[in-house]
């Protein structure tokens, strides 16, 4: 149903631009009953703008103004009957509706114009030549009289002023007064009036580099008392401003409106069309997807109106270097496109891509605050990298995020690999919301023994799941999904709630339950309430906070939410949270983070437990290791152990408790316990 809003709240934009229309015009919104109007329309009727359009035309044609506002574009030309604001109705002429889109709603727009002047009937010139040439000349518009023969008879004072002919009303061909490339339209619109039938064509004038004019012609036919066609009234009018404003609510629908570039839905569109010119011509067609890089930082830091200043700028100088022909659009946020159609090879995308890189290193200023707008551009080929438009962008989109994995601020060219990650990257993460929207995720637990006499004294909670075939599967399958925030969380979600679900049953089962550990990527801390929303679940699942142990990696405190890790870390630990810090010596290992962060256990990473086998300078880490925790509070946990001859160097130098294949693999809920059994026995 319809708002009942003027047309000018509905569609701002759309508004603006009707309104300076000298005729008459109607809107309607998809889904809307009201037909809005423009100011012509309303000065020509006297509704207000809050007035449905329908009340002014005649009841009978109502149905037709419908038909032409179905935003469809197929319907025909004709004419309907508008009341005026004295109450007579005035019959106006209808073209095929105008359809638009304003903030991402479809509307119809119906331009009328007025009907060209009643004609007498019988013979031209019926009467005297003096009274019908001042009739023509009263006339604004250009009017011509055509024989039925095609000879024209008489031009009005404005055809004459226009110079449209080399003459006055001298005779003549009037198919010989058009120019020669809209003859054939010409002829074709006199063709039916002489049969008796209204017609109009369009012409469009003007010299090489000067401003074309848009004129209208409309052909009436006039008719002796036998209805017999006995000439014809050709009225010329000017409608380059009805085309300009139409031009303008056709090109609101494809431009962006911050940057004043080309849209998503233009720029595929114009691509489209220069992959098939290049694939008639053999040509190549080069395309580049750029991205801001940390834009997010630049909202953040300095508001919205920052990021909408740095975008405008940086759209105004990517195209003031692009070549001719090529175009820009901006696709979304801090993502643009460029297409460059009649590419030569890749040292010529590449040379255009420099080129961008240069003119938008240099600072934007903006309220005396410096932004920095460096890009990061993927680049591909057509046909050399795709066969088509969607190919052609996959390229250019997997260029783009393999370069943002591996440094930004550059250009790169497409290569198979980049795809075939790619494509590795969306199995993964396919599989992983199967797996999530399926709630098949078993938690597994491996455990964590004292070496001196291998009794359990933790565990660690595995992910798993199984296929419908019943096949285990392992987190490794599924690693990309731990740096999707939504995917992280909701894993994490299920994995936290089957484990608390676990401990509480084993409690009530009366086993002796140890510390359990669960894993934390670092993308779940993005949200800012990781520890609220997990102590939350504790109470309620009535798990004490003691049996429960967090792990993080080292990238987890480096990563850009360690503000929001050390927040969770400390209210955890102040819950009574073990917090356990994971593949310590994996990364860039600093002793700050275990001064710095609530750390209470480190887990030595399965790579130092093999290499002190047999490299000294490892070996002297891990004894390193294992005398200065206990020095800091921190309890030491060997990962990855597998042989006797491990545990046994562990041992002496501090190590006490480990876990690994040595001591079992990890097993499901049910048969965990009865390895926790004799524990709570002792």
């Amino acid at each position: 149903m319809s708002t009942g809003l003027p047309v000018r709240d509905q569609f701002p934009e759309i508004a603006a631009l009707i309104d300076v229309l000298p005729v008459p015009a109607l809107v309607r919104a998809a889904g809307t009953l009201v037909v809005q109007t423009n100011l012509a329309f309303r000065s020509h009727t006297g509704l207000s703008a809050a007035d449905d359009g329908l009340l002014a035309v005649h009841p009978d044609d109502r149905d037709a103004v419908a038909a032409h506002l179905a935003a469809t574009g197929g319907a025909e030309a004709g004419e309907i009957r508008v009341r005026d604001r004295r109450g007579a109705y005035q019959r106006f002429l209808t073209a095929p509706a105008i359809t638009a889109q304003s903030a991402g709603r479809p509307c119809a727009i119906l331009v009328l114009s007025a009907q060209p002047p009643a004609h007498p009937s019988g013979v031209p010139g019926a009467g005297p030549l003096a009274l019908r040439d001042a009739m023509l000349d009263a006339i604004p518009e250009r009017v011509e009289l055509i024989g039925a023969d095609g000879r024209l008879l008489h031009v009005n004072r404005a055809g004459r002023i226009a110079h449209v002919l080399a003459g006055t009303d001298a005779p003549g061909a009037w198919l010989d007064g058009l120019p020669a490339t809209i003859r054939r339209r010409g002829g074709k619109a006199l063709g039916e009036a002489r049969q008796g039938r209204r017609a109009r064509f369009r012409v469009v004038t003007g010299a090489a580099g000067t401003k074309p004019r848009h004129w209208e012609n409309t052909l009436v036919p006039m008719s002796d008392d036998s209805g017999a066609t006995v000439a014809v009234v050709n009225v010329v009018r000017d409608v380059t401003a009805q085309r300009e404003a139409e031009e303008r609510i056709r090109t609101a629908d494809r431009v962006d409106r911050l940057t004043r570039v080309w849209n998503r839905r233009e720029f595929k569109e114009r691509l489209q069309g220069s992959i098939a010119r290049a694939s008639g011509e053999d040509g190549s067609v080069g395309v580049m997807l750029a991205d801001i890089d940390h834009f997010k930082h630049v909202n953040e830091m300095f508001g919205d109106p920052a990021g909408d200043h740095l975008l405008r700028v940086l759209s105004d100088r990517i195209k003031s270097v692009v070549p001719p022909g090529a175009y820009v659009a901006r696709l979304g946020g801090d993502e643009f496109a460029i297409a460059i159609p009649g590419l030569r090879d890749e040292a010529q995308l590449l040379a255009v891509a420099e080129s961008v890189l240069r003119q938008v290193e240099a600072p934007v200023m903006f309220q005396g605050k410096s932004l920095k707008g460096a890009l990061s551009i993927g680049c591909a080929m057509y046909p050399r990298d795709a066969a088509d438009m969607s190919a052609l962008l996959k390229s250019a989109d997997a260029a783009l995020n393999d370069l943002k994995d591996g440094g930004r601020g550059r250009a790169q060219v497409f290569k198979q690999r980049m795809l075939d990650d790619a494509t590795v990257v969306a199995e993964q993460l396919r599989t992983a919301w199967d797996v999530v929207r399926r709630n098949i995720i078993v938690p597994f637990y491996q455990a964590k023994v004292r070496l001196d006499d291998r009794r359990i004294v933790g565990l660690e909670a595995l992910l798993r799941w199984r296929d419908q075939d019943g096949t285990l599967r392992y987190p490794g399958q599924i690693t990309e999904a731990f740096n999707n925030f939504d995917l992280a969380t909701r894993i994490a979600d299920a994995v936290q709630e089957k484990v608390l679900a676990d401990i509480a049953a084993w409690i009530r089962a009366g086993v002796g339950v140890v510390p359990v550990a669960i894993n934390a990527a670092p993308v779940e801390f993005l949200r800012g309430d990781y520890a609220e929303r997990l102590l939350g679940r504790l109470a309620h699942f009535g798990v004490p906070a003691g049996l429960i142990e967090v792990e993080v990696t080292e990238h987890s405190l480096s990563a850009r939410s360690a503000t929001e890790v050390a927040h969770a870390l400390r209210t955890l630990r102040a819950a009574g949270v073990r917090i356990a810090l994971d593949d310590f010596g994996a990364g860039h290992s600093s002793l700050v983070h275990l001064r710095d962060y609530s750390i209470n256990v480190i887990k030595l990473d399965r790579n130092f437990v093999a290499g002190m086998m047999v490299d000294p300078a490892m070996a002297a880490i891990v004894e390193t290791i294992c005398a200065l925790a206990p020095r800091l509070g921190l309890e030491v946990v060997a990962e990855g152990v597998e042989t006797e001859a491990q545990s046994e160097l562990l041992q002496p130098w501090g190590c006490r408790v480990a876990q690994g294949f040595l001591f079992g693999e990890a097993l499901s809920a049910d048969l965990i316990v009865a390895r926790l059994g004799p524990l709570s026995e002792a």
